[in-house]
């Protein structure tokens, strides 16, 4: 803050500085009167002491260095202005004498050093004896925070007011704290750049399909769906540059669909005028003290003749002519009825002859050439999307907003594979080279590949780099409850209620629009998946966001789950598991300080393949780390690196993040997973339908709304069962089941291991729970007292070796024994 107090002129600094900070800090009068006639002061406080007597403090501003030497900014410089300013008086405003000031200041934005104040000692405490107070930059510095910390965006900027604010905030401190590890790693200090594929791998292979027409080009649509059919067609004119059904065939659908909804408008209103209109005849008729001469039945052929010259055969005696224009007004009601009830029948029979159906021809022989050609460009770039980023990023979207439109039409289009087949290549690009695009981007993960470490790199890159650009980055979760804290759930305004929260009123919420929209703001959302959860408007009103502010690049984050992520028409990016260069450069920086821990955590990596293995994103890779950093021997299997990762994701690094997604309880969640690999690994499969999967929990829970809930939950929030090209539900990678499956296998002593030991299909589950057990004791003495040791001696002896030393050699003892055994028989 120094140095932009330094940049200030004085007049500024007194006007729109002290001036505020004084009025906050004595709650009196404060007034600038420098650039006038001033002497020495440039402000004056007007105060009363406790007594009320005047107690007029003047402050006189300059900005002089005060170095220790005889320069124009020397002590001894200043030293003469204060001399200049204890003999300084003020007008007393009521009885236009002057009064001397009881106190003095002199303020300057300069750091004052003790080698200045040890030079002139003897002068400063002079100074000192005769009232005048010295108050340098760091000092000014501390009263402006305490006194007024609003102030401090107006000096330094918005730009840097939020990037203080908000820098510190980029840590791992979440992550580490659910690992209960202390450390708190800078982002910066142990990124490395990621690899990605543009699009979103959970679609498939962009490049290895051609799409070709059906035999059945023309669809039959209701008017009701004459607006979604727009929209389909708007995304492929934009992302194909043609069309998918005629836009003139559209658009005079829209202004059928339009004139039959005015119409079924109109009839409603003249429905509603012929009920009032009968409403008053028969009120004004049941009423009237006439009523006697009225027919019984307003709408009958009697009722029509009496109001015609029926009225006039009435035997009134008394009253003729209030009577005569009772009956003019109910015959004008009458009429006026009728020619509704003509209106409403000319309105219905139109409506009848609207065809509520009609048939469209869908260009498909148009489109699919369009679209393979997108795909054959795409496919070409696959070899330099470094020199070519934009346009390969461009291509895979349009190519993906295309398929979400394709997928309605199945029976229009159909797919191919391409007989020259492109093997999709990662790209290892820096990431912020795709976001320094400019395009609104999604990055997509599963759970701890690295989204928000990208994401919290990049804010930390503009940042430093100073650019002219608002950079504000929070999560989605936190612009979700801010926005909502009026009842429109505007982002807008939660993105002015974000900014108030750190603690400066930046701008009002009429600046921010105008920032929006005239100056480029980049907006860094983390997390669509934790957001949604809370708040399901969220995306829909993201969307609209950014078609209001087209000036405003929005970049953010999710795991693959969230279905609805299509509708923001962002371009996405997925990640990719590490490479093992990816590792290596992970673990280098993560111990920049002991190359040693480095190198053996690769080397223990490498001895130990099936670890290796699931070492392939930043979590993985951090909870291992966690483990090397703690000075923790490192595991030669993965239990206790896969406890953590189940614990993380059923919910206990949610609780670390503040934030609330499941339902169940963690324990719970574990507790069914652990079942359901169980099930699947003794059925000898590795993923099942999500019904298949209800019904199966079903059996255990006998309670099926409880079931499917269960289940809904480990697809999404917790990402511990995920869809696989099938569309079935598996736990990812076999290794997580095998985990789950040996966690279950210490509450299964009925299971019936001697049928599954010599399989190796079971082979790694007992491996997995010879590490984390209690006892494995029960398990090879099953193998004796049932005679199937010698088969199962491998296996036996490698889960025992992953026992502790202090039992290894009585277990081996037991095997041999057992051995000996079956060798006699």
């Amino acid at each position: 803050m120094l140095n932009h107090l330094i940049k200030l002129k004085e007049n500024d600094l007194s006007k729109d500085i002290l001036v505020p900070l004084f009025k906050h800090m004595y709650g009196a009068r404060v007034e600038f009167t420098g650039g006038g006639p001033e002497k020495g002061r440039d402000i004056v406080i007007y105060r009363k002491d406790p007594l009320g007597f005047d107690d007029f403090i003047g402050i006189q501003v300059k900005k002089i260095k005060a170095t220790p030497n005889s320069s124009t900014n020397s002590f001894q410089q200043l030293l003469t202005q204060l001399e200049q300013l204890k003999n300084e008086k003020v007008v007393d405003q009521l009885s236009g004498k002057k009064i001397r000031f009881r106190q003095l200041y002199f303020v300057t934005p300069y750091t004052i050093f003790d080698r200045a104040y040890d030079t002139h000692h003897g002068a400063y405490e002079s100074i000192i004896e005769q009232g005048i107070t010295i108050i340098d930059g760091p000092r000014l510095e501390i009263l402006i925070r305490k006194h007024t910390p609003f102030l401090v965006s107006s000096i330094i900027g918005a730009d840097n007011f939020i990037e203080n604010q908000i820098k510190p905030r980029l840590t791992n401190k979440e992550l580490m704290t659910a690992l209960n590890f202390s450390t708190v790693k800078n982002i910066c200090d142990i990124y490395c750049d990621s690899s990605f594929i543009a699009g979103n791998k959970q679609n498939g292979d962009l490049f290895n399909k051609y799409y070709m027409p059906n035999k059945s080009p023309e669809i039959e649509i209701n008017f009701s769906e004459v607006d979604k059919l727009d929209k389909y067609n708007n995304i492929i004119i934009n992302a194909l540059d043609t069309e998918l059904v005629s836009s003139e065939t559209l658009n005079y659908s829209k202004r059928e669909f339009s004139s039959l909804k005015a119409s079924e408008s109109q009839k409603i209103k003249l429905q509603a005028r012929s009920t009032s209109l009968r409403s008053q005849i028969i009120n004004i008729t049941s009423l009237s003290k006439f009523r006697d001469f009225y027919p019984t039945q307003t709408s009958s052929v009697d009722f029509k003749y009496f109001l015609d010259k029926g009225y006039e055969e009435a035997k009134i005696t008394s009253d003729k002519l209030e009577f005569y224009k009772e009956v003019a007004e109910v015959d004008s009601l009458y009429k006026e009825r009728d020619i509704v009830l003509k209106d409403i029948k000319h309105i219905s029979d139109k409506i009848e002859k609207f065809q509520r159906k009609f048939k469209v021809e869908v260009k498909s022989e148009q489109v699919s050439n369009k679209l393979n050609h997108k795909i054959t460009s795409l496919a070409s770039l696959t070899k330099n999307a470094n020199d070519k980023l934009l346009e390969y990023l461009k291509l895979s979207h349009d190519i993906e907003q295309s398929l979400i439109v394709l997928n309605q039409f199945p029976e229009q289009f159909s797919s191919i594979s391409k007989e020259d087949n492109i093997t999709i290549k990662p790209h290892k690009i820096n990431l912020d080279r795709v976001f320094d695009s400019g395009l609104n981007i999604i990055v997509l993960g599963e759970a701890g590949s690295g989204k928000t470490t990208n994401l919290q790199v990049y804010a930390h890159k503009l940042y430093k780099s100073k650019t002219n650009d608002l950079v504000i980055y929070m999560t989605l979760e936190q612009l979700s409850k801010f926005s909502t804290q009026n009842s429109s759930a505007d982002i807008t305004n939660g993105i002015f209620q974000y900014l108030s929260s750190l603690g400066s009123s930046l701008f009002t919420l009429t600046e921010l629009q105008k920032e929006l929209k005239g100056k480029k703001v980049i907006l860094i959302l983390d997390s669509i998946d934790e957001a949604i959860a809370s708040y399901s408007w969220i995306i829909d009103k993201l969307a609209l966001f950014s078609e209001e502010f087209p000036k405003c690049q929005i970049i953010t984050s999710s795991r693959y789950t969230v279905q609805k992520i299509k509708s923001l028409k962002f371009i996405s990016v997925s990640l990719l598991p590490f490479s093992d260069s990816q590792k290596k450069d992970f673990f280098s920086k993560w111990f920049n300080d002991d190359d040693a821990k480095s190198i053996k955590i690769i080397e223990h990596l490498g001895n130990h393949p099936k670890l290796n293995a699931i070492i392939t994103n930043p979590l993985s890779a951090t909870i291992m780390a966690t483990l090397q950093e703690g000075d923790v021997p490192l595991p030669n299997t993965e239990s206790s690196l896969y406890r953590k990762r189940f614990e993380l994701l059923s919910g206990l690094f949610d609780k670390f993040k503040g934030i609330n997604r499941l339902r169940i309880q963690p324990e719970e969640l574990l507790k069914y997973a652990r079942h359901i690999a169980f099930v699947m690994q003794k059925n000898r499969k590795r993923a099942y339908s999500k019904e298949a999967l209800i019904s199966l929990l079903n059996q255990k829970v006998n309670n099926e709304e409880f079931a499917s809930e269960l289940i809904n939950e480990l697809i999404s929030p917790a990402e511990i069962l995920l869809i696989n090209p099938e569309n079935k539900y598996s736990f990812g990678h076999l290794r997580f089941q095998e985990y789950l499956a040996s966690e279950q296998l210490i509450l299964e002593r009925t299971f019936n291991i001697s049928k599954h030991m010599h399989t190796a299909w079971w082979h790694d589950v007992f491996l997995l729970y010879s590490q984390h057990a209690h006892d494995i004791n029960w398990i090879i003495q099953d193998a004796a007292m049932n005679a199937y040791t010698t088969r199962v001696r491998a296996l036996l002896s490698a889960m025992v070796s992953n026992r502790p030393s202090s039992e290894q050699a009585t277990l081996f003892k037991r095997i041999e024994i057992a051995l000996a055994d079956e060798r006699i028989y």
